[in-house]
Parts: C-alpha cells; sequence; structure tokens
C-alpha cells in the first residue's frame, strides 16, 4: 500500500486537521487529493476539486504545454498526459 493509501482513512478519521503535499504528478494528485492548487510562474493558476483544477486550458497557462485529461476507467481518477 503506498503512503498515500495510508494516509486517505486517516485524515478521514481526523476531523479538522490537513495534509499538505506538494506533488509534480498531476494523476497521482487527482488520484488521492481533495484539493489542489495550481501554481504557475510562482502564482496561483487555478484552486478546488481535481475537477476544477485539472483542465487543460488552466494546464496551459500554467505550464505551457497541452495536455489530455481523462477519467481512468479503473479508479475513476482524472489522468494527465502531456503531448
Amino acid at each position: 500500500m503506498s503512503v498515500f493509501g495510508l494516509l486517505r482513512p486517516w485524515i478521514q478519521e481526523q476531523p479538522g486537521e490537513t495534509i499538505i503535499a506538494v506533488l509534480h504528478d498531476l494523476s497521482l494528485a487527482a488520484r488521492f487529493c481533495d484539493r489542489l492548487t495550481l501554481l504557475g510562474n510562482g502564482e496561483i493558476v487555478a484552486q478546488g476539486t481535481p475537477d476544477e483544477v485539472l483542465r487543460p486550458e488552466l494546464l496551459k497557462s500554467a505550464y505551457g504545454v497541452d495536455v489530455d485529461v481523462r477519467r481512468h476507467e479503473i479508479t475513476g481518477a482524472l489522468q494527465v498526459t502531456v503531448l
């Protein structure tokens, strides 16, 4: 089991607690994080749920690359692929 798999049940049992992580793997962030903050050039580009933040136009704005964002057929989480 991954660290994220261990942390999710723990945080659900801890009302009012928050875990902050810095991730560069957007698909991993989409799978395990409830809220995201997308940064580009040191500025906040977007904040919200993975569905709100991991949108191709926002990722292009932040990173200058084209991406494909789709839902993984098994996990149901968003998966980000650089084109």
